[in-house]
């Protein structure tokens, strides 16, 4: 059974829970049995390489060195065409580049 199908079965088993105790006022158990049930399947996601929690880099591309020396290089290229380096120019800066 794939951890998609036990969340799913989990789910089915929290809806259950919720209804019975609802009927039975036995609402601190209830949550504390899906709370438990949620952390196991996170952990088994975890051991099964389920759950990406590598961090996301996000790279401010206009900030860099790099893109500096790029824009130069290319903005001195298109110098003897001042229609086209216009163009690029004006492109750039709608894109907030």
């Amino acid at each position: 059974m794939s951890v998609l199908d036990r969340i799913r079965e989990l789910n089915h088993e929290a809806r259950s829970l919720l209804e019975e105790a609802r009927s039975r006022g036995r609402y601190a158990a209830a949550v504390q049995a899906i709370g438990a049930a949620t952390r196991l399947l996170e952990l088994e996601a975890k051991l099964l390489g389920e759950l990406d929690e590598r961090p996301s880099v996000q790279v401010a591309l206009v900030a860099s060195p790099e893109w500096a020396r790029l824009r130069a290089v290319v903005l001195e290229a298109l110098a003897p065409y001042p229609e086209a380096r216009a163009a690029l120019v004006e492109r750039l800066e709608e894109a907030g580049a």
